[in-house]
């Protein structure tokens, strides 16, 4: 038992000495990227009527400071889903804007900021479509009612030709 207890120690000193591993050293650029992530996080986790606190600070932080980091805060919050202030045209919008020579160099957070502008264009497109396939299923429908309505015409015209007809 002894034996057991000190090979365990032995183990335990020999983990303990080894190097640590070396953790990725991220950029400013980086780290206000992952800011951003965290941001987002946080705030997606949070009830409606914080995140509509959260929401009014960001719209107020980005009218008084335009920065590229202001402008992706708002383009996060305005996406939050199921919020009354959900809108994907002015993540576009704000994203667009966002500054020309970072999007040249394309940094971490140009790069975070042109995914929230993809999922917003994607979530346009896929609401468009679905508002086309509603309606050609709305239409599909009125046509089968339509033609409904003409077949019970014809049955009843047949009924009444039958009423009509001398017994033989």
């Amino acid at each position: 038992m002894k034996t057991a207890g000190r090979l365990l120690a032995a183990a335990i000193v020999a983990v303990a000495c080894a190097p640590l591993p070396r953790l990725p050293v991220v950029s400013p650029q980086g780290r206000e990227a992952l800011d951003q992530l965290e941001y987002f996080e946080r705030l997606s986790g949070l009830p409606v009527e914080q995140q509509n606190v959260e929401y009014g600070a960001a719209k107020a932080a980005f009218e008084r400071e335009p920065s590229d980091a202001n402008r992706l805060r708002l383009a996060l919050a305005l996406s939050l889903p199921q919020t009354p202030w959900h809108d994907d045209a002015k993540v576009v919008l704000l994203l667009a804007a966002f500054e020309p020579s970072r999007k040249a160099s394309g940094g971490p957070l140009r790069e975070l900021a042109a995914l929230v502008e993809q999922g917003a264009v994607e979530r346009m497109r896929l609401r468009d479509e679905h508002r086309r396939r509603e309606a050609a299923w709305r239409d599909e429908q009125h046509r089968i009612e339509e033609l409904q309505q003409k077949l019970e015409a014809l049955r009843a015209i047949d009924r009444e030709m039958r009423q009509r007809a001398p017994p033989r």
